[in-house]
């Protein structure tokens, strides 16, 4: 991952985009965000979030590359409990204040409304992006391979055989080898924090008793942000299945761009996804 980090910057310098390191608070306590503004920026921003396990990085790096040639912003956050520099703990409700703090801050930051500002989450991180969905609070809303629920599969037994071959080959195509250590029960806490601060729980129970509590079909019957939603009949963490009863749910404007191969990751390096996105997006300022 550090190498696709380096070349982010790389791209950066040579196309001369402002990039910060910053410190976003959050209630009384705060994360870090990657901030990246284009010499020709059309004045909207993309706030980014991932998903389990993951940081404002990945797996975003390309995505934030496609995003700078046309012209937005970028924003990313580190979810509570992840990241080296963040002082939460992965928690219920506390979570739901990440992306308000960000969109927040954004906005006072780079002095923009809600209309020139869009969310984009990456599984776990789109559910929470959903939560925003009935609030006025952004001119649209992304999600890749987002769930409304954990699976059972996953839960028993987190590093199954699909799970990780999906793995596997997300890694070797696009990162490397460090990010295949399972994040999930706090195996890498010395050197990339996930930090749960429920006593006797794993990091994925604790997620899943968020996504119950924050109950993503019941927040999306009649949202006000049109929705973008992005999915791969390969997903083996999150089944299609989930994904169509988001998408039966989501009571507003949305489109589904439906990916044949794609899992869980690679659904978010697709060609077809990047043009999808671009297109809606250019579609949505239009209006």
């Amino acid at each position: 991952m550090l190498s696709n980090i380096r070349h982010l910057y790389d791209y950066c310098t040579k196309k001369s985009v402002t990039v910060d390191s910053l410190k976003v608070p959050i209630n009384s306590e705060e994360t870090s965000a990657f901030s990246a503004v284009p010499a020709h920026w059309n004045g909207r921003t993309i706030i980014f979030t991932h998903g389990l396990g993951n940081d404002k990085f990945y797996p975003f790096t390309e995505t934030f590359m496609d995003m700078l040639d046309n012209s937005y912003g970028i924003f990313s956050i580190d979810l509570n409990g992840h990241g080296t520099e963040n002082t939460h703990f992965l928690s219920y409700p506390e979570i739901l204040s990440t992306i308000p703090s960000a969109i927040d801050f954004v906005g006072e930051r780079y002095k923009i409304n809600a209309d020139n500002i869009v969310l984009f989450g990456h599984s776990m991180g789109g559910a929470l992006c959903l939560y925003e969905s009935e609030k006025h609070s952004c001119a649209g809303i992304i999600t890749v391979s987002t769930p409304f629920k954990i699976p059972d599969s996953i839960n028993n037994f987190y590093e199954s055989t699909s799970i990780f071959k999906t793995c596997v080959a997300r890694q070797l195509k696009y990162y490397n080898l460090y990010d295949l250590v399972p994040a999930a029960y706090n195996f890498k806490r010395n050197i990339f924090p996930c930090r749960v601060n429920m006593s006797g729980k794993t990091y994925i129970e604790v997620a899943t008793e968020i996504l119950h509590q924050v109950d993503v079909l019941s927040k999306i019957k009649k949202p006000q942000i049109p929705y973008l939603q992005v999915h791969g009949k390969m997903d083996g963490i999150i089944s299609f299945k989930q994904a169509e009863q988001i998408a039966e749910a989501y009571g507003g404007s949305k489109k589904f761009i439906c990916l044949e191969s794609g899992t869980h990751f690679s659904t978010l390096f697709e060609k077809k996804t990047r043009l999808g996105i671009r297109d809606w997006l250019e579609n949505l300022f239009k209006q």
